[in-house]
């Protein structure tokens, strides 16, 4: 599947700092009002496709795996007050949540839904935070057949005490058709007829524009055999995995927390 490849290294579990006292406050506040809230993911694998049933209908994750999957406390403005990022799943939806760390809780400063799949669809989305930004990659399919396909990034910037969109790349192929979109402003033509030199080009400028820094992308257009591959790939070594989905053996689905979070509660 297309997705963020993270180049970055990952906090081993065991190895975890002490709490700062902002940190003991986010957590305190993620176990009191975040998980009996939206409840807490147990990260078990779940069939989120079934290809038996018309060539391939959405499975709505179980119960069990809703909820909070990932969060952790980073400062994104480097002005010395850090904020809380959580990510947690709902139904066929994923949403962020960005808070402020007061004296003794936390308010939202604002939520994202980032990414949304139902029985016709299915997203793999990858999670993660690059200074003032957090990053969410999906590669997306419609469903039954695959017909359509692609990858979206949107970026979400911190800044003044706020947060908001800043760009939506969609990168997708339709029956008959390619389309790069940069944020709503498209770039369409007939299936295989796309100047794949011109996308590197936009695609370049919008995240340079955006302030996104990355080793290198390779989106797969024009390849041979690599369809299934079609949108952006992004390589990325200068960020913090927050969250990802990845499929097993058995053709399952896993929810990836990568800041540690079970881990953390359970030292409280």
């Amino acid at each position: 599947t297309a997705e963020i490849i993270v180049e970055a290294d990952t906090e081993p579990v065991g190895q975890l700092d002490p709490m700062t006292s902002a940190e003991e406050i986010a957590y305190r506040y993620v176990k009191e009002r975040v998980i009996p809230s939206c409840g807490l993911s147990d990260l078990a694998p779940f069939k989120s496709i079934d290809w038996e049933n018309n060539g391939g209908t959405g499975v709505q994750p179980p119960d069990s795996t809703q909820g909070l999957i990932s969060a952790t406390v980073h400062d994104f403005e480097n002005d010395g007050a850090p904020e809380l990022l959580t990510v947690w799943s709902r139904g066929f939806s994923f949403y962020v949540d960005l808070y402020r760390i007061e004296a003794d809780t936390c308010s939202l400063i604002n939520s994202f839904k980032c990414c949304e799949y139902s029985e016709m669809s299915s997203v793999t989305p990858t999670i993660l935070i690059q200074g003032n930004k957090v990053l969410v990659e999906s590669y997306w399919m419609a469903l039954p057949g695959m017909s359509r396909y692609g990858t979206l990034l949107s970026v979400y910037e911190v800044k003044d005490g706020n947060a908001e969109e800043t760009l939506t790349i969609d990168s997708a192929r339709y029956p008959g058709a390619e389309i790069l979109s940069v944020n709503g402003e498209e770039y369409t033509t007939a299936e295989g007829e796309m100047d794949y030199a011109h996308a590197d080009e936009l695609l370049t400028q919008a995240l340079q524009n955006a302030g996104v820094q990355y080793d290198a992308f390779n989106n797969g257009w024009g390849t041979e055999g690599m369809d299934i591959l079609y949108g952006l790939n992004l390589i990325i070594s200068d960020c913090m995995p927050v969250m990802s989905m990845e499929y097993t053996n058995d053709d399952l689905d896993l929810y990836i927390d990568d800041t540690c979070l079970r881990e953390r509660l359970s030292g409280m």
